[in-house]
């Protein structure tokens, strides 16, 4: 029984990995991948890069292929609007057009460290900022940002909206085992939850 589990688990992950490398001979253009998200109007997931700093699309038979390159350190990716909006060089929120790749939206956030993007029911942005421990809030239509959380927080990597208590759920790179909240009223910290693993990168 535990040989043929072996073997099951093993049939699956070359399974796994035949979709997400594509043909056998398929060029392999990640280098480093930091986040993904899918691409529902193209059928594709859409995949960072910190290493190549680009933006490499895998389409549903695993062929990968560039949106945009030249961006530096890229992490958080999120969808909104028909733009692909990347944490970039560490210190830009940076929006792409799905369609092109062309560069639509440019905000200059942070010193160093961004990471993180989540969006709100009203498509207010928020991104975590493990360099500063800040958590800006970004309206990408006015073009307008502040910064939501000034404290209590300790490398903020993950951040995601919890639309039920307009809140968002943060976790932290570091000795911080805790999921934390931020009050996207007016900043307020609050620790919701002891994961009891330490170096939290994404929720």
């Amino acid at each position: 029984e535990v040989k043929m589990f072996r073997m099951l688990l093993a049939a699956a992950l070359i399974g796994i990995c035949l979709v997400f490398a594509g043909a056998p001979h398929a060029q392999n253009l990640l280098s480093a991948p930091e986040g993904i998200v899918f691409d529902y109007e193209h059928n594709r997931y859409l995949v960072s890069n910190w290493n190549s700093g680009a933006v490499v699309a895998i389409d549903s038979n695993g062929t990968q292929s560039y949106l945009r390159g030249g961006l530096g350190n890229c992490s958080g990716m999120l969808i909104l609007d028909g733009i692909l909006y990347v944490s970039c060089t560490n210190t830009n929120l940076i929006g792409l057009d799905l369609e092109t790749g062309a560069t639509v939206f440019d905000m200059a956030l942070s010193p160093s460290g961004l990471h993180g993007i989540t969006v709100d029911a009203a498509g207010i942005l928020y991104v975590a900022d493990w360099s500063t421990n800040n958590i800006y809030k970004v309206d990408p239509v006015a073009q307008t940002s502040q910064t939501l959380a000034h404290q209590g927080l300790s490398r903020p990597l993950g951040i995601e909206y919890d639309a039920a208590n307009h809140r968002l759920m943060v976790v932290s790179f570091g000795s911080n085992n805790w999921i934390q909240s931020v009050d996207c009223l007016d900043g307020t910290v609050e620790y919701v939850l002891n994961t009891g693993f330490p170096n939290l990168d994404d929720i």
